[in-house]
């Protein structure tokens, strides 16, 4: 039985394992797979939520002095489709303030494409089977789920967003649902489990991720068959 959400909450993922294993899928030549991580952790973003997106819930900035018309935006469960989200409302509209290169990246994977497309050609089964791929060749154990609670403690930890912020953007009904995420130790403990040179990976993921997607440069994952599997899952 496949599931979208695991039965227990999760501590979030460290940035640079994000990053890591959209490196891995780009490699494998998955783009559509490594942007949804990097949707789902940007945007907190549940795995259903991003099965569910159309090529027309994705919008490119309009312009103008009015604040959030500058960025790209994905909508969530549009009202104009009778779609409701987890906890049952509709138009939840999501700023992709940053990073500034994920709204254009996205942008090419609908482009020439009908607008009721999904915009992540991607199943949730195939959604799964890649990203325990991806986990597999980085040696880590971890569940997509903590994509949504990895923006969050990013964002948190390096107060990018305040926690009202944080909660609005996550759709989450409760501040205590915020608050389990503002724990710089857990991700710190989280990132100190990798092996060394897994760890050297996922920064580089960090930096030359833009330049992959962009087909500047290639990337080339090293075999850490031999490496210990770090269990971030716990």
């Amino acid at each position: 039985c496949l599931k979208a959400k695991p039965p227990r909450s999760l501590l979030p993922l460290p940035d640079e394992v994000v990053f890591g294993l959209a490196g891995v899928l780009l490699s494998l030549g998955h783009m559509a797979a490594a942007l949804m991580v990097i949707l789902g952790k940007e945007a907190y973003m549940r795995p259903m939520e991003m099965v569910n997106l159309k090529c027309e819930d994705l919008r490119a900035p309009v312009g103008g002095v009015q604040v959030g018309l500058q960025y790209y935006t994905v909508t969530v469960a549009p009202e104009d489709r009778f779609e409701r989200s987890k906890t049952g409302v509709s138009d939840d509209t999501i700023v992709l303030d940053r990073p500034d290169w994920l709204g254009p990246s996205l942008m090419e994977l609908k482009r020439g494409r009908a607008k009721l497309a999904p915009l992540f050609d991607l199943d949730l089964a195939s959604g799964i089977k890649l990203w325990d791929i991806a986990c597999h060749k980085l040696r880590v154990k971890a569940h997509r789920y903590q994509l949504r609670h990895a923006g969050a403690s990013s964002d948190m930890l390096a107060r990018r967003r305040t926690v009202g912020e944080i909660m609005a953007r996550g759709r989450w009904a409760a501040l205590k649902s915020v608050r389990r995420y503002a724990k710089g130790g857990s991700v710190q403990k989280a990132a100190e489990c990798l092996a060394p040179g897994i760890r050297l990976f996922c920064q580089k993921m960090e930096r030359d991720l833009p330049r992959i997607l962009k087909k500047e440069i290639g990337v080339v994952v090293p075999d850490f068959s031999a490496l210990p599997v770090a269990d971030l899952a716990r």
